[in-house]
Order: structure tokens, then C-alpha cells, then sequence
């Protein structure tokens, strides 16, 4: 594959999220000057910005604009200000971008960087030059790196941090001989979510007769957040374990014309 060219940011990380949530705000594509008021930024700086955005999926459009599907996501968690839903629609963006998940790589390759290394190799990356305005569009690209906890400070280094990927599938075996369906979900836990494909099966009682229902989950968090997510996990199974059966009906028992 190609490398993955992206125009850096050329504000700190915080203009950045005052431009994403600009886009949040917008109901139709809109011009550099109607998201700088919005974002109460100079339409010189959303113009500036907007060259990554797109490169890594946060809007899209043409000479008008518009927040994707996950901008508008991100959009909503900046604006509320609520830093783990940040961290996961951060995470999302950061998989989806080539050249995003590539730093994290060199990163963890590296066994780590200090902050200045990697601000320069994320400018080479790029290909763009050691400039002072190169440079902070690269600290704004390390600060999201961080606010996705992807990468942290560890004496004086920025290490990457190791995740678990985490992704749930059900399969549900109909009372129809032989018919079955298979559906991609989120299953959210107390204080987290669970996403993707699977990994382990977890046994769930079912709540209506003849309805078989698999759950494979895996786990994405810190290792910090490992203590307690057994006892989060048994609070999901005993959640449907005691979920009430939906009214049945069309009852065979009785008689139809």
C-alpha cells in the first residue's frame, strides 16, 4: 500500500476539537466562514484544519463541509464534555487512518519516543518540513493520540499503550428448523462497551422458550481497568439471565379458522 498522505493540523489540539464540534453543531455542509463563527475561530484557522480533518474522516465534502457519521459522534462528546466517550470515538478515528495507526505502531515499535522525536517523525510521516507551524499541528496530533489513550508519558517518554480489542457477535438459532441469523452488535457494559468480532462465548440463559442466544465477546480497556471487569461482565449475564419474556404471540394452542 501506498503511504498515506495527511496534511497536518496547524492549530493546538484544542482549536481542533473547537472546529469538530463547530461541525457537530451544522445541519447541512457549510463554508469555512459560516464553521468559524460557529466555532468562534477565524476562517483562516478552520480553513487551515480542515485538510486533516478530511484526510482522517472527521468531515467530509467539498468547497462545503459536513461532519461524518463519527465527527458528528465526537462532535457530541467533545461538547459535553465526556472524555470516555472521546477516548472511544477518538480510538474509532485512529483505526480507520492509515496514517494514524501507523504512529502508534512506530511508537510501540520504538519501545517509545520522547516528545520532540516523535513530533519530527510525525512531520516526516507526513511529508511535510521541520517547521515552527508543522510542529504544532504534530504536538496537536500527539495530544490526540493521547486523549485516545493510545499513547502515554512514562519517565519522560511517550510509550504506547497496549489495548484489547473487543468485539461482540450474537448468533440467535430461531424455533424454525435450520433457520439462523447472525447480526454484528455493541454490548455495553457497566462503565465500558465491548465491540468487534469475537473471542470468548459466554453463556446466556435465554429469556423466551426456543431462542437459542451465543454472545462472543472481547475485551478493550487499559490494563488498569482489568481489576474489576469480571464482576462487570457477571452484572451483563445476570442482567439477561433475569430479563422477562416478551409476550408471545399467535399461540399455537388455539384454533384458528
Amino acid at each position: 500500500m501506498a503511504d498515506e498522505k495527511v496534511k497536518l493540523p496547524r492549530s493546538s489540539f484544542d482549536e481542533l476539537c473547537k472546529v469538530i464540534s463547530a461541525y457537530g453543531h451544522l445541519v447541512a455542509p457549510a463554508g469555512a466562514i459560516e464553521v468559524s463563527k460557529a466555532a468562534a475561530l477565524t476562517r483562516v484557522t478552520v480553513s487551515a484544519n480542515n485538510r486533516f480533518l478530511l484526510g482522517i474522516g472527521v468531515i467530509e465534502g467539498g468547497q462545503k463541509k459536513q461532519a461524518t457519521s463519527r465527527g458528528a459522534n465526537l462532535a457530541k462528546a467533545i461538547e459535553h464534555q465526556m472524555p470516555d466517550e472521546q477516548r472511544r470515538y477518538w480510538r474509532e478515528i485512529v483505526s480507520g487512518s492509515d496514517f494514524l495507526s501507523r504512529l502508534v505502531t512506530a511508537v510501540r515499535i520504538r519501545k517509545g519516543m520522547d516528545e520532540e522525536t516523535l513530533k519530527s517523525h510525525i512531520a516526516y510521516s507526513a511529508g511535510e518540513p521541520n517547521k515552527g507551524f508543522v510542529m504544532t499541528g504534530a504536538k496537536a496530533v500527539i495530544d490526540l493520540l493521547r486523549a485516545a489513550e493510545l499513547i502515554r508519558e512514562e519517565d519522560g517518554k511517550l510509550t504506547a499503550v497496549e489495548v484489547l480489542s473487543m468485539p461482540v457477535t450474537e448468533t440467535e438459532g430461531k424455533t424454525a428448523p435450520g433457520v439462523t441469523t447472525e447480526k454484528q452488535s455493541v454490548l455495553a457494559l457497566p462503565g465500558g462497551s465491548l465491540t468487534g468480532n469475537s473471542l470468548k462465548t459466554v453463556p446466556i440463559a435465554t429469556p423466551t422458550p426456543g431462542v437459542h442466544l451465543t454472545i462472543n465477546v472481547q475485551v478493550q480497556c487499559d490494563a488498569g481497568e482489568l481489576g474489576d471487569l469480571g464482576t462487570r461482565l457477571r452484572k451483563v449475564i445476570d442482567d439477561f439471565n433475569t430479563m422477562e419474556p416478551p409476550p408471545h404471540n399467535g399461540d399455537p394452542q388455539q384454533g384458528g379458522m
